[in-house]
């Protein structure tokens, strides 16, 4: 190789290093947009915005369920405002873990951590083995369209447990329980400031088959769901009211 060339390419802006330097400024370039985007967004009245959530509260006998501490295995690299776990043990041997993760109106981080964490990723960073996915359901709850995930899996320890996980979206962003690629375009380049959100995730454990676990889902878990007043992070609503 002739000495010139090799001056070429050790060069900053000769050879290849010019892919580099554009790599690092489309890098820049994005987040800077990005942030633009997000904050003249939020510049509108949240609550105005969007005055009703869907929260996830203990169905029927609030002392029947045990508020259980959130662990870190289950929420990890999500960045939501709220999150509660409880579980319920029935007298036939079928039992309850619900974990319920809340994200408050104008949550910046939204899109990724709802939209790109399935629960088979979640399972396995939490050493849990899954044996069967089953096809997506679509139920009703408060009259909207809401996707369930459904899987079975092993624990660590062998236990098997039915796991149901759903999404649900402030109604006025019209997701209707989509998770396609578009729906997720049009949830990222939306006006409107990013919707109150939430994700439950419930497992059944001890039912004898998926359609029984399926069962007890439907009539305990989705039964917790409730409308509540809209509100917004404290330390978010100083830059958006």
């Amino acid at each position: 190789m002739k000495n010139d060339e090799k001056a070429a390419m050790t060069e900053p802006f000769g050879g290849t290093w010019w892919l580099v330097w554009l790599l690092c400024l489309a890098v820049v370039a994005g987040e800077v947009g990005g942030g633009w985007w997000f904050r003249s967004r939020a510049s509108q009245n949240l609550q105005t915005t969007y005055p009703e959530v869907l929260r996830w509260l203990p169905p029927g006998d609030p002392l029947a369920w045990r508020e259980l501490p959130v662990l870190p295995g289950q929420v990890t690299g999500l960045s939501f405002d709220r999150g509660r776990r409880y579980q319920v043990s029935g007298e036939d041997g079928v039992s309850l873990d619900v974990l319920y993760l809340d994200f408050d109106a104008g949550h910046e981080a939204y899109a990724y951590d709802l939209l790109s964490h399935p629960p088979q990723y979640c399972l396995g960073m939490a050493g849990w083995q899954v044996i069967e996915v089953q096809p997506d359901r679509v139920v009703s709850v408060s009259g909207e369209p809401l996707r369930v995930q459904s899987l079975t899996a092993r624990s660590p320890e062998g236990d098997i447990s039915h796991v149901f996980k759903g999404i649900w979206i402030h109604s006025r962003f019209g997701f209707n329980g989509n998770l396609s690629r578009g729906a997720r375009v049009r949830l990222a380049l939306q006006p409107m400031p990013p919707p109150p959100s939430c994700i439950f995730v419930i497992g059944v454990a001890g039912a004898g088959n998926a359609s029984e676990a399926w069962e007890r889902f439907v009539r305990q878990g989705l039964d917790g769901f409730r409308r509540m007043p809209s509100r917004v992070n404290e330390t978010r609503a100083a830059r958006v009211d």
